[in-house]
């Protein structure tokens, strides 16, 4: 008997892929509006904003990998914790 793929799974992951994506881009934007003194002051929501959807989309896949029983890659841990030490590191200084 074969075993038939976790499509829901694989959907679920694939999203929560693009969703970390696009909270890591909103928060690249956020930084980049930072340096643009025109657009300043939307500047921190755009920041604020981004880094918290890259978070819940960067735990969700994280967590359904696991789910699914996908363990991530080496790489994939180490990326993970750099990412979450990388968003500390702007935590701190932006306070």
């Amino acid at each position: 008997m074969t075993s038939t793929p976790n499509f829901a799974g694989v959907r679920s992951a694939a999203a929560l892929n693009t969703l970390s994506a696009l909270g890591a881009g909103v928060a690249g934007v956020g930084l980049g509006v930072l340096l643009a003194s025109s657009l300043e002051r939307v500047a921190w929501p755009i920041l604020i904003g981004g880094l918290a959807i890259h978070l819940f989309g960067m735990v969700g896949r994280h967590r359904a990998q696991i789910q699914v029983g996908q363990p991530p890659t080496r790489w994939e841990t180490a990326a993970y914790w750099l990412c979450w030490i990388a968003i500390g590191v702007v935590a701190v200084i932006l306070m």
